[in-house]
């Protein structure tokens, strides 16, 4: 039965555009972190080994690049970036794990985000404003072409997190933010939880379930003041706390054991 650890790491963050422009963490591949920083007064992608050391910067551009992603075998990154739309409008773009061939992959001219790969590191799933709200779209890593608009609802469809199982995304369409899992072909998703209060940062378990921070309370029975981390099966059920205390805890991510 497969084990897993689960890492709760608190935002640190002063988020100023809300649940849309939050950021999940991402774990080392081949034993690199990469990460967005301001420190030369815009932000860019940097990588660090997973003790803190030997940070390299990737880009360097004068622009806003954020949300590194890692690809399934660590090869490559992608990422979003303003450097071609600069202001509000940002863009996909893919680069090698050193930095090198940095390519353009959307020309939405829209708002873009949560970039997040196919398990066969073949596509990339993200959010985007381009219809007027927020919906999923998938594009190939080869070309940049459209495979799929995921999702086509008029509520704001976030944070996809893709495994093999689907794509495991938050929607505010019931008026509160619930988890969602669909397919890449667009047929309608099936919804994961129904409790009235707010689920967000949904992550695939190794064993299949969903990890995910929600202001449920510990009883089940109503919203509580903070956020803890959950477990739930994809039909719903099972919903269990793996954090009971009374601060807030967010941007759970996993490591296989």
């Amino acid at each position: 039965m497969l084990r897993f650890t689960v890492y709760l790491l608190m935002m640190l963050l002063v988020v100023t555009l809300g649940l849309a422009e939050a950021q999940q963490w991402q774990p080392p591949q081949n034993g690199k972190i990469a990460f967005a920083s301001n420190r030369d007064g815009d932000y860019e992608i940097y990588v660090m080994n997973s003790d803190g050391t030997n940070i390299v910067q990737l880009t360097n551009n004068g622009f806003d690049d954020t949300e590194p992603s890692w690809s399934p075998n660590g090869s490559q990154l992608a990422f979003i970036s303003n450097r071609d739309a600069p202001g509000y409008d940002k863009e996909v773009y893919v680069m090698e794990a050193d930095g090198s061939n940095q390519t353009r992959l959307t020309t939405l001219e829209s708002r873009v985000y949560f970039p997040t790969w196919s398990p066969d590191g073949t596509q990339i799933a993200y959010v985007s404003d381009s219809a007027g709200n927020d919906d999923i779209y998938v594009v190939a890593v080869s070309d940049g072409s459209l495979i799929s608009q995921v999702t086509t609802h008029q509520a704001n469809d976030r944070q996809p997190d893709w495994s093999d199982n689907g794509i495991v995304f938050v929607s505010d369409r019931d008026t509160q933010n619930e988890l969602y899992i669909s397919a890449v072909d667009g047929n309608p998703p099936t919804r994961v939880t129904a409790n009235n209060v707010n689920d967000r940062q949904p992550r695939w378990a190794p064993d299949g379930r969903i990890i995910y921070a929600s202001d449920l309370t510990i009883d089940g029975t109503g919203v509580s003041a903070d956020f803890n981390i959950y477990i739930v099966n994809t039909d719903g059920s099972g919903a269990t706390p793996l954090t009971t205390d009374t601060s807030t805890e967010s941007s759970p991510a996993l490591k296989s054991e």
